[in-house]
């Protein structure tokens, strides 16, 4: 599908080559993709696209920081309802969480893609590092104390919340299409096994 040239805000130019580039980054590879299609798919020149970014490296990583910021931002909002209804909020979390994480699910795809290529950027590694500094940071603001044994539950949370809520998210669609299942009742019970284990996690650090 090619894009009209239309006169746009300074903004809304930015935000269109982000947008185009995070989907030919998910569905062809960064690597595949060349600055020439980014201009040609979103209808402006390529110094259009030079004005707003220094290179494609630079897309790449505001895409990763803008995902992060709206990652972490509702976490912090999800943790503090959590404290205020205990009972009802973890659902709800994890319920939001996966609705948003689903919503970007492009931007998924191209960390995990990213993150096993030979390179030192790790961009999944670069999310969870933000992850836990936010994270300890309401834990002390919370409890007034520092988190214990965070080696052992950095790496607890990570291969066993954070990276299979990310996989579920990336290969919902194919395994349920490989296997012949209704996409809500997946959701369903990934949502119920995905929730007792925070559920269980969290009983564990108070």
């Amino acid at each position: 599908m090619e894009y009209k040239r239309v006169k746009k805000s300074s903004g809304d130019t930015k935000s269109r080559i982000l947008e185009i580039s995070e989907g030919l980054f998910a569905n062809k590879g960064f690597d595949n993709t060349g600055i020439d299609e980014i201009a040609k798919k979103v209808g402006i020149a390529k110094s259009v696209i030079y004005y707003h970014f220094k290179n494609k490296d630079e897309i790449l990583q505001t895409m990763y920081q803008n995902f992060i910021t709206e990652l972490l931002d509702l976490k912090i909002q999800k943790t503090h309802e959590y404290l205020e209804d205990r009972e009802k909020a973890l659902d709800k979390a994890v319920k939001d969480s996966l609705k948003l994480l689903e919503k970007r699910k492009k931007i998924l795809k191209i960390i995990l893609m990213e993150s096993i290529k030979k390179t030192e950027d790790v961009p999944l590694f670069t999310a969870w590092d933000a992850n836990l500094r936010v994270a300890g940071k309401l834990y002390e603001e919370i409890t007034r104390k520092k988190l214990k044994n965070m080696p052992e539950l950095s790496i607890e949370v990570f291969f066993m919340g954070f990276l299979p809520v990310i996989g579920f998210i990336v290969f919902m669609d194919k395994w349920c299409e490989h296997y012949d299942m209704d996409k809500k009742e997946a959701e369903k019970i990934f949502m119920y096994i995905i929730s007792r284990y925070y559920e269980s996690y969290a009983k564990r650090i108070e």
